[in-house]
């Protein structure tokens, strides 16, 4: 996780994924090296989420999530080459 108070960025795919079925926004998806970062605007409700997804506390709509998922992993798989994405799948540097 990014300290950034303004952005929430991980690597972590699933959570990702359960954070865009939750409503919270994708703002973009970073290449660095080999690994994917999903960068979220960070905000207390955002924080929120995160503690329950860590604590094993997340609950939501099982097909949002599916859908969610295969969303985030074709943003970071359009991501090898090296070059960033935002969330609409737009290649660019930022």
């Amino acid at each position: 996780m990014d300290r950034d108070e303004k952005q929430y960025k991980t690597k972590d795919t699933p959570q990702s994924a359960w954070l865009v079925s939750e409503g919270f926004e994708l703002l973009l998806v970073e290449r660095v090296g080999n690994r994917s970062f999903f960068v979220f605007r960070n905000s207390p409700e955002l924080q929120e989420s995160v503690v329950l997804w860590q604590s094993g506390r997340a609950q939501g709509n099982t097909r949002g999530y599916y859908e969610a998922y295969r969303k985030v992993v074709a943003l970071a798989k359009n991501c090898i080459g090296g070059a960033n994405h935002d969330a609409r799948g737009n290649k660019g540097q930022v």
